[in-house]
């Protein structure tokens, strides 16, 4: 078959076999990999007397009998595992004794973290303060008088003098703490969240009905805390907030991405071989007034036959772990189960839905994904946090080992048995979207990372003022967490 004409079918290259000779193999391979095209894993096979060989052909991935070196063996998509979701395991129907449960087992798994770090006692001991005192005050004279007591934070508020008061709750009862304007843990208190638990240490008042804050304690990621390294440098491009169906998605920077993951170019693309979304992987229909005005495509299937084409366009040795996140068609109740088979039916075999949150394990290094609805209220709450840095606003979740603290606002969540959003098992990343803006830093060993979207600014970003930064994906070396990024809407990926 002439080059010419090779190259001509290659104009035109998708996942279809072609059919060359094979003394045109390796001119048609380097004229191929010239026009950077996007295909599936190609193997080149030797001629042999039958004539159904000559064939350039699509290849099982991770198969290894490629004669004569002429192309490198494509890696079958490696294994992940599933530490901790929802999925197939919610109970819940939204009784009173379920929101009972479910904030008793935050305080109980929290508490201990804390309990390890303080001695502290139950908060029904103080309310006999006023009974037998002056023996009471002879067990706290080896403390010099400090008393310390662990709650969930039932109330927060500010005196008409400006000192600011946390009423704590745990199972035997409540008791406030009063940290005074000026002094050492006023701008502490001040970070203290709704729903969050803390302990606080002080002394008591001389009638015995508020303690004085000396100290706050949050769970927190123990400070001596060693993140676990892969064996090798494999990599994982971390993304979210693809939106596909919105007028404003930024198809060209994906087939950007595509195309760059798909060459050989990059070191950092040949080394990849996992995407992770964290959540809106459409844009859903009906999430917010109006929305059909800003919609390219008005059926949620057609979405998701959409995501499955722009998923197809990466290698399929590549493993794509998938999130749902609050435009996705789930539950909109947290934590929120992987994406059913109705809408997931037409991904291919290397992509693998999760719910949100997920802890998983990728080559011995823990990745906890959450799509991150919960960053609204933590935003709105702490001071100093703001959505152009989102990283920030993550650290404050792995302060409170808790990824949405406060409850009841922004973030809906299902009174499951067991709070899912509680951080046990320390992650080595967190990975979160759902802010549409990019943001990456260490905190006590862990990696956060908030990778951005694949959607322009929208309306109702422009009416809040508020500027995404798209198009741009993060990539994390699993061997030593080292975090780059790859600008896909101003350099086109290179």
């Amino acid at each position: 078959m002439p080059l010419d004409l090779v190259n001509e079918i290659l104009k035109h290259v998708d996942e279809s076999v072609v059919v060359i000779g094979q003394s045109q193999v390796t001119a048609a391979k380097e004229s191929f990999n010239s026009q950077k095209k996007v295909v599936r894993s190609l193997a080149f096979l030797p001629q042999t007397d039958d004539e159904s060989a000559d064939v350039l052909a699509t290849t099982e991935v991770g198969q290894t009998d490629v004669a004569n070196g002429h192309a490198e063996p494509r890696r079958k998509p490696r294994p992940m595992t599933v530490l901790a979701d929802i999925t197939e395991s919610s109970t819940c129907v939204g009784t009173y004794e379920e929101f009972v449960r479910y904030f008793r087992n935050r305080y109980d798994r929290l508490s201990e973290i804390i309990r390890k770090r303080v001695n502290s006692r139950p908060i029904e001991s103080l309310t006999y303060c006023n009974r037998g005192r002056e023996g009471w005050f002879d067990d706290e004279r080896g403390t010099g008088g400090k008393i310390s007591i662990i709650g969930l934070v039932n109330e927060t508020r500010d005196t008409p003098n400006g000192h600011r008061v946390l009423e704590l709750e745990d199972p035997t009862g409540y008791f406030s703490g009063i940290a005074l304007k000026n002094k050492g843990a006023y701008d502490a208190a001040l970070q203290v969240v709704l729903d969050e638990v803390v302990g606080i240490t002080g002394s008591l008042a001389s009638d015995g009905k508020v303690l004085f804050i000396d100290s706050i304690t949050w769970p927190d990621i123990p400070p001596q805390h060693q993140p676990t390294h892969a064996e090798n440098d494999v990599h994982v491009a971390l993304t979210s907030d693809i939106h596909i169906g919105s007028n404003t998605f930024l198809t060209s920077a994906w087939k950007d991405f595509a195309e760059w993951i798909a060459s050989s170019e990059d070191e950092r693309a040949q080394k990849i071989a996992y995407v992770i979304v964290a959540g809106d992987v459409v844009d859903g229909i009906g999430v917010f007034p109006n929305q059909e005005d800003e919609l390219a495509i008005d059926d949620i299937d057609e979405q998701y036959a959409a995501a499955a084409s722009l998923f197809e366009m990466l290698p399929s040795n590549i493993s794509i772990i998938v999130a749902p996140g609050n435009h996705d068609a789930v539950r909109q109740a947290e934590p929120q189960p992987a994406l059913s088979s109705d809408y997931a039916k037409s991904f291919s075999n290397n992509v693998t839905c999760i719910g949100n949150p997920a802890l998983i394990e990728l080559c011995g290094v823990k990745i906890l994904i959450y799509h991150g609805r919960a960053l609204d209220d933590i935003i709105a709450a702490i001071p100093g946090c703001s959505y152009g840095n989102p990283d920030g606003a993550m650290r404050e979740m792995l302060k409170r080992r808790h990824l949405s603290p406060v409850y009841g606002n922004r973030v809906s969540i299902a009174p499951e048995s067991t709070d899912h959003f509680v951080i046990d098992s320390i992650p080595d990343i967190l990975h979160c979207g759902h802010v549409h803006t990019i943001g990456a830093s260490q905190y006590r060993g862990v990696t956060v990372v908030n990778s951005g979207a694949w959607q322009g600014q929208t309306k109702y970003q422009r009416s809040q003022n508020i500027n995404p930064r798209p198009g741009i994906m993060p990539v994390c070396n699993l061997g030593s967490t080292e975090m780059t990024f790859v600008n896909f809407l101003e350099h086109n990926g290179r």
